[in-house]
């Protein structure tokens, strides 16, 4: 024994004082006494009370371990104060009559308001509205897409720096390609990407966007689905572009909302350009107490609509796409089809010959490639001569502004929100006159009177327009 001790001195006087480790070993039992009895009051007041006001069926067990968890997260993380929502992107002009009902409006919320006008700062005004009673303090944005997520996370994270999260299922790539356009290094811009990601799944962060997929998954009970649940109890939550989701998909996100209002006293504002009446019925029978909607009326003309005949990739129209960018005009063409967005992708590079930029998006991109895309049509100043050639990607909560749009048709709900892509206000531009609105229609087999087969009419289980149809074309 002797001879170990003289090996390894150090801990001699540690382990010689047998009473330092006495003590030490009575004060770690006393604290885990201490917190035992701590956490069983907690049980039994969860058990007493549990009518609470806004946790009516919350299972004890549940709410036991799902605080635990997430009050050892936020004491890990260092939760920081709560953001101030009312300071939003509106700034100090005056509010559109349908942003101010919303923003008066108690409890869960349904609005309609066109492409580009306010219903994000609506939202944002809505929470704030309902943090005024002290009892929401989280803000979870709901989005169906990949890149609308994207893209509202950098617009919230310019109002609230470092306050807002984003989780889906690529968002570590996003976020390193975020953090590399700001000059960081690549080591650098890996490591903030990693540390942010690892905050939001602590939970830190107050204000977050994400996927409906990311709230779903606690339902199912995956790992630490305790702590989820207890983060949406008492939350406010944004579901925007409630139209774009499949029938199955749009049930399971219709159906968790109407459980996290009547178990877990969450408040939820549901919003999108688009809300057919048959959709509204769909989801006032799912969410009991949802009102009605709020529809916005705004007195502004954008588009002007103008039919004519032809096809997207006929030479004539082609030729036209071209001359309005070399005019200088930003120039938006979606397709309904990824080989029909190759295609003319590839015949308007024939026909510029390299005098402006041609930019493809579509879903079938990754991270790597998809992110610069959406990052350049984004920042295209106006007067750049430049086309984008898209998907149905470019439908939802990118915030772009072009000048001139081709488009095949769909449904009026897509066709809708493809309008959206142009002459939008706020923008710095001004108000703008009416812009044409051009809708070519092909001469053969199809027809442009109501009521034609094919022309914006949903087929079954497709988007109508696939293949050789009739184009409509915004200005």
């Amino acid at each position: 024994m002797a001879q170990q001790w003289q090996l390894r001195p150090q801990l001699a006087p540690t382990v010689q004082d047998s009473r330092l480790w006495q003590r030490s070993i009575c004060a770690v039992l006393e604290a885990t006494a201490h917190v035992y009895r701590l956490l069983t009051a907690v049980r039994r007041r969860v058990h007493r009370d549990r009518a609470l006001p806004h946790w009516p069926h919350w299972p004890s067990d549940l709410a036991l371990r799902g605080v635990t968890l997430l009050a050892d997260h936020l004491a890990s993380a260092g939760a920081p104060a709560p953001p101030d929502l009312a300071r939003c992107l509106i700034g100090t002009g005056a509010l559109f009559p349908h942003q101010e009902a919303v923003a008066q409006t108690a409890g869960s919320c349904l609005f309609a308001a066109p492409t580009g006008s306010g219903k994000t700062e609506a939202a944002l005004l809505w929470a704030a509205r309902q943090r005024q009673d002290g009892q929401h303090p989280r803000l979870l944005y709901i989005l169906p897409f990949q890149a609308s997520l994207n893209a509202m996370h950098a617009r919230l994270d310019a109002s609230f720096p470092g306050q807002v999260a984003l989780q889906h299922g690529h968002s570590l790539h996003a976020l390193y390609r975020r953090y590399l356009e700001r000059d960081d290094t690549p080591q650098r811009a890996a490591a903030t990407a990693r540390q942010v990601q690892a905050l939001a799944r602590l939970g830190l962060y107050q204000i977050r966007v994400l996927s409906p997929y990311q709230l779903l998954k606690a339902f199912v009970r995956a790992k630490g689905y305790e702590a989820v649940v207890t983060e949406m109890a008492n939350a406010l939550l944004v579901v925007d572009e409630v139209h774009q989701y499949e029938p199955a998909r749009a049930a399971l996100v219709a159906g968790m909302v109407s459980h996290l209002q009547q178990t877990y006293g969450t408040r939820t504002c549901i919003m999108s350009a688009t809300l057919p009446t048959r959709l509204v019925s769909a989801l006032q029978a799912v969410i009991p107490g949802l009102p009605d909607p709020i529809r916005a009326r705004v007195n502004r003309h954008r588009h002007r609509l103008i039919l004519r005949s032809g096809d997207l990739l006929a030479d004539h129209v082609l030729a036209e796409i071209a001359a309005g960018v070399r005019a200088g005009h930003r120039v938006l063409v979606c397709c309904n089809a990824v080989r029909r967005i190759q295609a003319v992708a590839g015949q308007l590079r024939h026909f510029l010959a390299g005098a402006a930029t041609v930019l493809v998006l579509h879903s079938r991109f990754n991270p790597r490639d998809r992110l610069p895309v959406e990052h350049t049509a984004l920042q295209l100043p106006p007067g750049t001569p430049a086309v984008l050639v898209a998907t149905q990607v470019v439908e939802v909560s990118l915030d772009l502004d072009f000048d001139l749009l081709y488009t095949d048709p769909a449904p009026l709900e897509a066709l809708i929100q493809r309008f959206g892509r142009v002459n939008r206000p706020g923008k710095g531009r001004g108000i703008r006159p009416p812009a044409p609105v051009y809708a070519p229609c092909a001469v053969s087999a199809l027809s442009c009177r109501p009521g034609a087969t094919g022309a914006g009419v949903a087929g079954r289980g497709r988007r109508a327009g696939v293949g050789r149809r009739p184009l409509f074309a915004v200005a």
